[in-house]
């Protein structure tokens, strides 16, 4: 009715919503420590030494879930260890005016050197946007807005703007308002949040420049080039470490690093660019009609690494002994909200697991032959795999004695667990050496005076010829079992019988196969057959020759 809140005759009363919505809603806005983030409430009590938060006797205490937030925030951005104190990050957090996620920006830009950039930044995101928007000029706006728009950064627009503003200042540091207004009016932008802006980072530059003993100069003229590009962006992803997102080509939008998908804002300028990034940062995401980034950023995903490690976990894998290097490399990938910051990068594996890497370097680098350089004891393995395999041929046991595994054992049970490089291998084989050198009885159980090695005679001598003899087990092979080798110019004398003879260490095995070739008439009465073969074999080891 006329003569409230100003109105100057009676009106029309619009509801919004249905009564019974009304009445359904709380009497009282809830009070602020329930609404707003705890992250700063929890840092400023632990600086003054306040009892935890949860035992603090507020008159409306917060929800727990927000108290758990409020720590998850402060452990991301690196203000908390694991046991919820204080780090010294956290102190210095705790000494600044601004959000903790704000305040690790510019810790981090103090590292990285690019404070001045920095500083402009975060006071642009604890002010209002100085931009406008009127719906009934938005193309006009937008249009305006375009020149402060890049296509890999939405804070590099910031940078930009900052400059074009800051020129509207004298040099004692005030604003010329006249002049200010009339840039603004066109660009839609508002003076007044201009000027608040600039405020605000004059007064963090105070701050800093007295606290941190620091000298804050102006904007780089390089700060969007390759170098000021990283430094700048690594600080401020510092301060919102999980709020990054890798490209889904299935579901067209990125997915982010604590589940789910966003898709980039329409006001920023990486929405519709050319090239789309496949990784970015985002400064908030707001959910409206779906999850959006606003204020968004193209990333190198090892930037995560540098700067919240303790929000990532190390995986390791293909471990390989390195004959060039000698020592065990592996591949390394570096897993931060289930995104893949790191993929395959090679690493000592020495250092991250070293017993299994010594391991790998016995098995590999000692037994498998890919040490490089050429040692006594290396040689007499050598002799012994190449005697023992010999055997194996003749018994036709390939594998059967020679065993990598026994080898492996040895050389597990001599060599200290901390070796897994060439270098320290050699130096300590300098005064070690002798207990690597091998000898049959620490490769093979079996003792080779019991396997009949007589019987299979590396050469045969007839008529004072010398005839060389070749085993080789190969089942199905060409030159499978025994073969005697011959000069052409010993061909004329060899017997024809010689060759099928075979050795006597074959011959139990042969005088089987003759005697099961027998009719059946002469097979019935050399029964049991394998008992027959047996004698007539033992008879002939004992018989004159």
């Amino acid at each position: 009715r006329k003569g409230r809140c100003g109105r100057v005759r009676d009106g029309v009363c619009v509801r919004l919503y249905e009564e019974e919505e009304l009445l359904e809603r709380p009497e009282f806005t809830d009070p602020e420590i329930r609404r707003s983030s705890l992250a700063g409430v929890i840092l400023r009590m632990k600086s003054l030494g306040l009892p935890e938060i949860e035992e603090f006797p507020f008159l409306d205490p917060p929800a727990p879930k927000a108290v758990s937030e409020g720590y998850r925030t402060l452990r991301e951005v690196g203000a908390l260890d694991k046991e919820k104190q204080l780090t010294e990050s956290g102190w210095e957090m705790a000494r600044l005016p601004v959000d903790p996620r704000l305040g690790r920006m510019l810790i981090e830009a103090r590292k990285e050197g690019c404070l001045a950039e920095v500083l402009p930044i975060v006071a642009a995101l604890e002010s209002n946007d100085a931009k406008e928007r009127p719906a009934e000029k938005a193309r006009e706006a937008d249009a305006a807005h375009a020149r402060w728009k890049d296509a890999e950064s939405d804070f590099t627009g910031i940078l930009r703007m900052w400059k074009d503003v800051s020129a509207f200042r004298d040099e004692r540091g005030r604003w010329r308002m006249n002049a200010l207004r009339k840039f603004c009016g066109p660009l839609f932008l508002n003076a007044r949040r201009v000027v608040e802006w600039g405020n605000v980072a004059g007064e963090l530059r105070d701050l800093l420049e007295r606290e941190w003993k620091v000298k804050i100069g102006e904007i780089g003229k390089d700060f969007a080039g390759q170098g000021g590009y990283a430094t700048i962006h690594k600080a401020l992803l510092s301060g919102v470490p999980r709020q990054f997102g890798l490209w889904d080509r299935e579901n067209k939008a990125y997915r982010s690093a604590g589940g789910g998908f966003f898709a980039v804002f329409p006001g920023s300028g990486l929405f519709g660019a050319p090239k789309r990034w496949e990784w970015v940062m985002a400064m908030e995401l707001v959910e409206t009609s779906k999850l959006y980034a606003r204020r968004v950023a193209r990333i190198d995903p090892q930037w995560v690494e540098e700067v919240a490690p303790h929000l990532c976990t190390n995986r390791y894998g293909e471990a390989h002994w390195d004959e060039g290097q000698g020592a065990v490399y592996g591949k390394q990938s570096v897993i931060c909200g289930g995104l893949p910051v790191v993929v395959g990068r090679r690493v000592h594996y020495g250092r991250v697991d070293p017993k299994a890497a010594h391991g790998i370097f016995l098995r590999e680098g000692v037994v498998g032959g890919g040490l490089r350089r050429k040692c006594r004891f290396l040689d007499r393995m050598e002799e012994l795999r190449e005697e023992l395999q010999l055997i194996e041929q003749k018994l036709r046991r390939p594998g059967g004695l020679w065993s990598d595994d026994a080898v492996l054992q040895f050389f597990e049970e001599r060599v200290p667990g901390e070796i897994n490089t060439a270098a320290a291998f050699h130096k300590w084989c300098e005064t070690h050496e002798d207990r690597l050198i091998m000898s049959v009885g620490d490769v093979v159980a079996e003792d080779l005076e019991d396997m009949g090695l007589d019987g299979y005679p590396d050469k045969v001598r007839h008529e004072g010829d010398e005839y060389a003899i070749y085993y080789h087990a190969a089942a199905g092979e060409r030159d499978d079992g025994v073969t005697l080798g011959v000069h052409v110019d010993q061909l004329p004398k060899l017997p024809d019988w010689l060759p099928a003879w075979g050795v006597d260490g074959d011959l139990e095995e042969r005088a089987e196969i003759l005697l099961r070739s027998l009719p059946k008439d002469f097979r019935r009465v050399c029964q049991p057959i394998a008992s027959v073969a047996q004698g007539f074999a033992d008879l002939w080891q004992y018989a004159p020759k």
